[in-house]
């Protein structure tokens, strides 16, 4: 990754380049990206969240995770919720032992200043930078992944994630743009219930679902990609 200075210009290019979707599109669009570029900068692992669009008012995301503004970033309690436990798991916790009951009964509220600030260490994007309601079609998603290819791709290329949690989205992408994909290797854990593990490098691909997904409980949800990143951490990639 490049020093920070030259990493802050580069983020801010990128939101430049949203807010002209906007222009363009005269739709509202989800400024998306690294909540906190310095923070994210520092960060081990560097976590990504690629989901499928942005709902609700959220015009930016940088500004609406900020924590004078939670109550506008957790509207969609189907969603949040899920992502900054499990983004608290990952960042917010030093021990690498397997997430547990034990730990998961000592988690602070989603809502909490001390869970919610792990936000800032991370970022993630919307393949369909507009605005979308309580659902999008396949079809939908797969036509804008071909409109904004080229942005995701560099998107992901400047974040330069170790970590990348797909929320419904792994079947979209082009596996070949993955720095590494010839050589990836799938790993399976005792933990690994919901989802599918790949990594490449030191990079770690989770294909997982949308964290809105009625199908799977918080628990078992944050459970899978907690451990995932914690076995990874230990075994397979142990510099993290």
């Amino acid at each position: 990754m490049k020093d920070l200075k030259q990493f802050k210009q580069e983020c801010e290019r990128i939101r430049n380049e949203i807010e002209q979707i906007r222009v363009k599109a005269d739709e509202e669009v989800g400024i998306d990206g690294v909540i906190n570029s310095e923070r994210y900068f520092k960060a081990s692992p560097r976590v990504l969240w690629i989901l499928k669009e942005p709902n609700g008012d959220v015009n930016d995301y940088a500004v609406a995770f900020a924590n004078d503004q939670r109550e506008e970033t957790v509207h969609n309690k189907t969603t949040m919720p899920k992502i900054i436990w499990a983004s608290y798991g990952i960042l917010g916790t030093p021990t690498l032992s397997p997430f547990d009951d034990e730990e998961w009964s000592k988690m602070p509220s989603y809502q909490s200043e001390q869970c919610f600030d792990a936000l800032s260490d991370i970022a993630f994007i919307n393949i369909k930078k507009t605005h979308g309601g309580g659902s999008v079609s396949d079809d939908v998603i797969r036509e804008l992944y071909n409109e904004n290819c080229d942005l995701l791709k560099r998107q992901i290329k400047l974040y330069d994630p170790e970590v990348l949690i797909f929320g419904g989205t792994f079947k979209f992408f082009d596996k070949n743009d993955f720095e590494g994909w010839d050589k990836v290797q799938e790993y399976a854990s005792e933990f690994l219930d919901n989802h599918s593990c790949y990594y490449a490098g030191d990079k770690l691909y989770i294909d997982t679902c949308h964290p809105a997904y009625w199908g799977v409980k918080d628990d078992d949800y944050v459970f899978d990609i907690v451990n995932a990143v914690r076995t990874w951490c230990r075994v397979v990639c142990p510099k993290k």
